[in-house]
């Protein structure tokens, strides 16, 4: 990474973010999923606090990042390089991110239908909830990676 630019190595800050912060998050809310029933919605509560932490944490882990790769990389102006690699990678994430939302609308449905229990679990709210976070935290990372590799292959 020693011959890299300020939007590759935001690239890579914000890849190991979103790797961080939704490992962390997926940990403390799948077990979640299990649980019975919980009193007095504490289920909402608890998801509700620890998505709050989770944003805060991904932002300061993404201002940190950037700080640090703007001080051993000046950042320099965007050219059409940076701009056509940027557009791939929100087209790529685009399309990872539709996928995601049909695939939830899909499992809503199926989850009618069928009386799995992963399915009836994964049915619910809280279930929802998570695929569709999943698929945002999905969409970031292949953004990212597509970017990276953009950049690494016109290096």
């Amino acid at each position: 990474m020693m011959n890299t630019t300020f939007y590759e190595r935001s690239c890579w800050v914000s890849l190991l973010a979103t790797l961080a912060v939704s490992w962390w998050f997926f940990a403390q809310t799948i077990p979640l999923l299990t649980v019975e029933e919980l009193p007095d919605r504490a289920g909402l509560k608890a998801l509700t606090s620890l998505a709050v932490i989770a944003v805060v944490l991904f932002i300061v882990v993404q201002v940190i990042g950037h700080i640090v790769a703007a001080v051993v990389t000046h950042p320099e102006d965007e050219d059409e390089r940076d701009r056509r690699i940027s557009l791939r990678g929100e087209q790529v994430a685009g399309i990872v991110l539709g996928l995601g939302v049909i695939s939830t609308i899909g499992h809503i449905l199926a989850s009618g239908w069928f009386e799995h229990e992963m399915l009836v679990l994964l049915g619910s709210p809280f279930g929802i909830l998570n695929l569709l976070v999943g698929s945002l935290a999905l969409a970031e990372v292949a953004r990212c990676l597509t970017q990276i590799i953009l950049y690494r292959r016109d290096a």
